[in-house]
């Protein structure tokens, strides 16, 4: 699976009208419509918020016309999401009329256009199984498991010095399992492995 690289925003005009493009990675309908409110903050003035976005949980999408002609604006933004193959992404399209008249072909075009350069300028990552874990050991072990960490990748979140020391990071699922038997291997015994929680993480 993947998603948008970074979030990203382009411009276009087509016949004096000006499109703004803005491509977001959500991972709920609430950050979908979050980033939405901002676009329409950032852009008080304009004529259309038009969007579209696809989500991972439960295969939702969702897109609006936001007052354009019904079909001409929000499914073309869909259909650029979808041809490109990326869920948990969101794309708003703004337009500022320029006095002409596009048509309905028109508009289809403007956004689709407007819509395929943000996906392009935004570039993609994979959405991978990511696992949080919890580690508690011995300071004579301490310089032994960061370095062991640092060579599997792991992001390190949270440590805890006290009698012993206890430590939250984050590995990509499958380095996890490799992970996990090296330090069973290596510290068994003196170092604990507990999972905390296992989830889907864009991955750079």
């Amino acid at each position: 699976m993947f998603t948008f690289g970074e979030n990203v925003s382009v411009q276009i005009t087509e016949k004096k009208s000006v499109f703004y493009a803005d491509a977001f990675y959500v991972r709920s309908e609430d950050e979908a419509l979050s980033v939405l409110d901002s676009v329409r903050n950032k852009y008080p003035d304009a004529t259309h918020h038009v969007y579209a976005y696809s989500l991972r949980d439960r295969g939702i999408k969702r897109f609006s016309d936001a007052g354009e002609p019904s079909g001409t604006a929000g499914m073309p933004v869909l259909k650029v999401i979808e041809y490109n193959g990326l869920v948990d992404a969101c794309v708003v399209v703004t337009r500022y009329f320029g006095g002409i008249l596009l048509g309905a072909g028109g508009l289809v075009r403007a956004y689709t256009k407007a819509a395929a350069e943000a996906v392009e300028a935004a570039g993609r990552a994979e959405i991978k199984e990511t696992v949080k874990f919890f580690l508690e050991y011995g300071y004579d072990l301490h310089n032994q498991v960061l370095r062991m960490l640092d060579d599997y990748g792991a992001k390190t979140e949270k440590k805890d010095f006290t009698d012993k020391i206890y430590l939250e990071s984050s590995l990509e699922a499958g380095v996890f399992e490799k992970f996990a038997g090296d330090l069973e291997n290596r510290y068994y015994g003196c170092v604990f492995l507990q999972i905390i929680e296992r989830f889907m993480s864009r991955q750079m």
